[in-house]
């Protein structure tokens, strides 16, 4: 009987110091606030450091599982809400024959329509992804217009032999001047997700103070492509997520092969086993590059691009996400651009940033993006104080 006793209080006395160490390694690791990059004393830095509270509180990754990577398979495979999300789709024809579609969640927008949330998803995602449903169940809530790009391909099919890749931006300005036409008064917001992200970055960029949105929030996007695409090639990534992607994009490809009968070389884009071999045997032969480092490098957000961004843009990423290894991230640019800003978590993995308890709970970067966005339309003016007193110093 005592030796009984004695066991249970080892047992007990090991679990506790399990805990006890698992909670010191948390606290170590986790339940930072995140690093805040942006131009010193810069007009958007004060506006974000003062109105969105969220960028200076402490962000905890899920209790159970910190770990990004782990978060990030996790999230991917979190069911949908139960409370689905309908949508009124429009087919939209691009100026090169090619065919998308604008997907609304409920009915579209209207003249009296105040503010609107359009989404440039990730690599394949549509209409309903987990997240993307999520996302727009939580900022509809919110009273949010929530409008989605559905890329090439996906849920239409393919009219020319060309999808979709990161330096296509000719959908999404056709899709955001859609929209605007359609509610010329509404506050315009851009959410780009992953590669999303990577297409809304070169459309502000190309666009200048041209663009359409009031303001964007781009989050899992890296800013070197070249580096991301070198980091999903490492074994361990490639097998937790590359092997995945290579099996959807070559997935997506099968949907429409017949339309790139004599563009592409069929065998050769379905013996890909990474994504970039299929980009060098897909995506090169129809966006017209020489080889796929010359595709990587053109996508790369690179200094000159992102100091030639016009509109507020808050930037949202995770240290531990292996689509973008932290030391790839161009820091010392963003600190010298008047617009744009970003914040990077200990912790929260690609498009996941779970919290708390609870996987179920919304996702950190999502309660990020709805008090930036509801500081934006609270206080456009101060926003407007960007290009009066800071924007000169780019203008070349």
């Amino acid at each position: 009987m005592m030796l009984v006793t004695v066991l249970d209080s080892f047992k007990t006395s090991l679990f506790v110091t399990g805990v006890l160490a698992y909670i010191t390694y948390y606290k170590r690791y986790y339940g930072q606030i995140p690093k805040f990059y942006a131009k010193p004393n810069g007009v958007f830095s004060n506006f974000l450091q003062t109105h969105v509270k969220t960028i200076s509180e402490s962000y905890w990754p899920l209790y159970f599982m910190p770990s990004g990577r782990y978060q990030t398979i996790l999230a991917t495979f979190l069911p949908a809400p139960t409370n689905h999300v309908i949508y009124e789709k429009e087919t939209m024809t691009s100026a090169d024959g090619g065919q998308f579609a604008i997907a609304w969640a409920g009915e579209p927008g209207e003249l009296s329509t105040e503010k609107i949330l359009l989404i440039s998803p990730g690599l394949t995602s549509a209409t309903k992804t987990n997240y993307i449903q999520s996302l727009i169940i939580e900022m509809t809530e919110r009273g949010y217009k929530c409008v989605l790009i559905v890329n090439r391909g996906l849920e239409l099919p393919l009219l020319t032999p060309k999808a979709y890749c990161a330096t296509h931006i000719i959908d999404l300005d056709s899709a955001v001047k859609d929209v605007k036409r359609r509610c010329p008064e509404a506050i315009l917001f851009g959410v780009g997700i992953s590669l999303g992200g990577v297409i809304l970055g070169q459309y502000l960029s190309a666009t200048r103070d041209r663009s359409l949105f009031d303001a964007a929030f781009i989050c899992s996007s890296p800013f070197d492509t070249v580096a991301s695409a070198a980091s999903i090639e490492k074994w361990d990534n490639w097998l937790l997520y590359g092997y995945h992607l290579t099996r959807s994009l070559k997935s997506f490809y099968q949907k429409s092969q017949d339309v790139f009968h004599g563009v592409v070389d069929h065998e050769a884009v379905m013996s890909s086993t990474s994504v970039r071999e299929f980009d060098a045997s897909f995506t090169i032969k129809t966006f017209g590059y020489e080889n796929v480092d010359q595709y990587y490098q053109d996508a790369k957000m690179t200094e000159k691009k992102i100091l030639s961004i016009r509109t507020p843009t808050l930037y949202c990423s995770a240290d531990d996400d292996a689509f973008i290894p932290v030391d790839s991230t161009p820091y010392e640019t963003i600190c010298k651009s008047a617009y744009v800003a970003m914040i990077l978590t200990s912790g929260g993995g690609h498009v996941a940033h779970l919290q708390g308890a609870s996987p179920f709970d919304t996702p950190y970067y999502v309660t990020v993006l709805a008090d930036y966005l509801q500081a934006v339309y609270e206080n456009p003016e101060e926003l407007a104080c960007i290009t009066e007193f800071e924007g000169e110093l780019f203008s070349t």
